[in-house]
């Protein structure tokens, strides 16, 4: 088992446990130095969330345990194949302890309004996990200016 961290549509507890029925709610965190926001997916006009580094911005994250089946599914989920997404490992603090875990990156650096839907099933992952809306909301007004 390995720790994946999610900041988008997998924190909505139905479409991870869907998508990773072997994973499990760990708990969650704050990503420090980074932002979030909206990008535009390789093969549509939509945004889909993403982060990248900035100096004194944070992101909610939620933290799960995943076996190797989850993260090939997840790998497929995130088109890292098609270099939609890549993967990398980042340290997170959880509960005073330093952890290792895998989160998606989106190649694409133009951004693009996401689609209700999606928001939607974000939302209910924020809501999932009880974060502030204020940084997906945040993220939605960037890109539509």
């Amino acid at each position: 088992m390995k720790y994946y961290f999610a900041y988008g549509s997998n924190l909505n507890l139905s479409q991870m446990n869907d998508r990773c029925p072997e994973s499990r709610k760990k708990g969650s965190s704050m990503l420090n130095g980074y932002r979030l926001l909206f990008r535009k997916h390789h093969k549509t006009e939509n945004g889909y969330l993403t982060i990248e580094k900035a100096e004194n911005k944070c992101v909610p994250i939620g933290i799960f345990e995943i076996s190797d089946n989850d993260e090939n599914t997840l790998d497929i989920k995130e088109g890292v194949a098609s270099h939609c997404y890549r993967k990398e490992m980042i340290t997170v603090d959880f509960n005073g302890e330093n952890i290792n875990g895998l989160v998606y990156i989106m190649e694409n650096p133009n951004t693009a309004a996401p689609q209700n839907d999606y928001y939607e099933r974000v939302k209910q992952g924020y809501n999932d996990f009880g974060f502030d809306l204020s940084f997906l909301e945040e993220a939605r007004q960037e890109c539509e200016n």
